[in-house]
């Protein structure tokens, strides 16, 4: 038996008004959910040495990602953060990088790796991780 939905037009605008608002506030307590985080660790920030520790690849619909996983030491535990990256990255794995936390939510957390990452933080990019632009075509484009 099939069931037939007979809904009249303005019962189907109204639908997908309803669905369209529903979206809209799901996007907005995100975006204030960020900000909220961003303000706490901004206010209690504190920036330790952290070390990638793996990276896997991932495949979506159209592409392949690949993950990093860090480990940063925080008042005597450990605290992790992983963050999307480009294909390739594996040769990292080992290496320290700068992470900003939030004392009050190790879990709220960055690794800061490009020039981006200290800008988003209003921190210089040190001279010693220039060597990481070639992993980033955006501050190495190809020819």
């Amino acid at each position: 038996m099939m069931w037939k939905i007979n809904l009249s037009r303005k019962k189907l605008i109204i639908l997908f008004v309803l669905i369209f608002f529903e979206f809209a506030v799901m996007e907005i307590m995100y975006i204030v959910h960020r900000k909220k985080l961003a303000a706490s660790l901004e206010t209690h920030k504190k920036i330790v040495t952290g070390i990638i520790l793996n990276a896997k690849e991932t495949y979506g619909r159209s592409n392949r990602h690949s993950f990093y996983v860090y480990g940063f030491n925080n008042n005597s535990t450990i605290s992790y953060g992983n963050a999307s990256i480009l294909v390739g990255w594996q040769r990292l794995i080992g290496k320290k990088f700068p992470v900003i936390y939030d004392t009050t939510n190790p879990e709220n957390n960055h690794m800061l790796i490009f020039p981006d990452d200290f800008n988003d933080w209003n921190l210089p990019f040190p001279d010693s991780l220039k060597w990481v632009l070639k992993f980033n075509d955006r501050y190495n484009p190809h020819p």
